[in-house]
Order: C-alpha cells, then structure tokens, then sequence
C-alpha cells in the first residue's frame, strides 16, 4: 500500500492486525523481523531495499511499516469476541485454512464473515476456495484474483 499510495499511505488511518497462534511468531513479527528466506519469498528487491534494514543474518522492516501494523495473539478457531476484533475491510487468510478439517474450515470463515464490513474483502490461498461453500461470501474474479465479498 506504501508503493501504490504513496502520498495517501501517510496520511491514512490505516492498521494493520496481524495474528498468530505461535508466541515466538508473535514476537518476531512485532519486532519486525524477518530471514533471508522469509524475504526471499516473494519480496522485490527494491522493496527491500527501500523498506528493511539489515541486522546480521536477518531484516528489520522500517517504523514506516511497523507503525500500522498491530501484532496480536489469535487462534483462528477461537477468534475473541467482534468487538475485540472486527470491523475489517480487508481480511487475508491464506495457505493456513489447509490444516483444518471442513467443519473447522466453515466455522472460521462464518467467524472472518461476522468480524467484516459490508464492503470488505476476503483473501484466500487458491487451495482454499471451496472453504466458503455454503457460508455468506459471494465469489468475485477480477482478472487474475479471486476474492470474496459478505452477502
């Protein structure tokens, strides 16, 4: 979001919540810090560059990015209660929904579905997809992305 809306970035009221179920996840993404490998994944060089510093053997990202971004504790299984977390426009859940069985599936995205906007956005990893069979989210394809908006 920094990159596409450079100027309106700044000024937004933006935060980001990130969550885990992994203490020591939780702790590194506070910190903000990532290994080679991690941004190796899919991170352009130039944002790399423009974005984290190094330190040793791993990357710190930039209070620029850390500043919006809130690291919380969560058991996608037993999310706390909506008005601890909810109200987002923009909700990204993939490649975790792989490692529970379908009734777990259905009951976290009809959970994501309570805590979003009308107007919100899901996110899923394409393996994923039939996870929101029979729950409130209509399925939009755009181009190349496929997303899921609240009924």
């Amino acid at each position: 979001m920094a990159e596409e809306f450079p100027n309106e970035f700044q000024s937004w009221d933006l935060r980001i919540i990130a969550t885990d179920i992994s203490p020591s996840m939780i702790r590194r993404c506070a910190e903000g810090t990532f290994s080679q490998l991690e941004v190796n994944r899919g991170l352009p060089a130039a944002m790399l560059a423009r974005y984290f510093t190094r330190r040793g053997l791993n990357f710190v990202a930039d209070d620029s990015l850390r500043r919006v971004i809130e690291v919380r504790h969560a058991n996608l299984d037993a999310l706390p209660p909506v008005s601890q977390l909810g109200g987002f426009d923009l909700v990204i859940v993939r490649n975790v929904l792989i490692y529970f069985d379908d009734i777990v599936k259905k009951r976290i995205v009809e959970s994501v579905h309570s805590r979003m906007r009308s107007t919100g956005v899901l996110l899923l990893g394409s393996t994923e997809f039939a996870a929101v069979n029979g729950t409130p989210f209509v399925r939009v394809q755009s181009d190349k992305t496929t997303y899921f908006r609240p009924r």
